[in-house]
C-alpha cells in the first residue's frame, strides 16, 4: 500500500469516527415527548357532557405539570385542570366538561415545564380538539 494510501485511509477512518461521535452527543441531548388528548362526542347538545383524556410525558429530569386548556369563541386559552408538578412526565387526566352554551369548544393538551426563574413556561402541545355544541 503506498503512502498516499494509508493516509488517505486514516483521514477516512478519523473523520468517520468523528462523524459518529457527534451524531451520538446530537442523538443523547434530544428529549422525546409523547403528549396526546382525546374529545368526545364530536358533537354534544346543551347541557350534555364532554369527555377528555389527555397525557403528557418527556424523558428529561426537569419538574412538569401537563394541564387541559379550553379556548370557546375567540377567547384566550384558559386551564381546564393541571396534574401535581413531578420531575420527569407531566401525567395524565381524565375529566368531563359540561357544555353550556352553543358552539364550538377546543380542546388541547400543554406540557409546562419549570423554568430557571421557577415559573411553570408552556413546552409542547397536543393536536387541537374541537367539540360542536347544539
Amino acid at each position: 500500500m503506498s503512502r498516499f494510501n494509508r493516509v488517505a485511509l486514516r483521514t477516512a477512518v478519523v473523520a468517520l469516527a468523528g462523524f459518529s461521535a457527534v451524531g451520538l452527543a446530537a442523538g443523547a441531548a434530544s428529549a422525546k415527548s409523547d403528549i396526546s388528548l382525546s374529545a368526545g362526542p364530536r358533537t354534544v347538545h346543551v347541557g350534555g357532557q364532554i369527555h377528555l383524556k389527555g397525557t403528557g410525558d418527556n424523558d428529561d429530569f426537569h419538574i412538569k405539570r401537563f394541564c387541559v386548556q379550553e379556548r370557546t369563541g375567540h377567547h384566550a386559552w384558559r386551564d381546564l385542570k393541571c396534574t401535581k408538578p413531578g420531575i420527569g412526565g407531566g401525567g395524565s387526566l381524565t375529566l368531563r366538561v359540561k357544555a353550556t352554551h352553543r358552539g364550538t369548544y377546543q380542546f388541547r393538551g400543554v406540557l409546562f415545564e419549570k423554568s430557571h426563574g421557577n415559573r411553570f413556561e408552556p413546552g409542547p402541545t397536543s393536536a387541537v380538539r374541537t367539540v360542536t355544541v347544539r
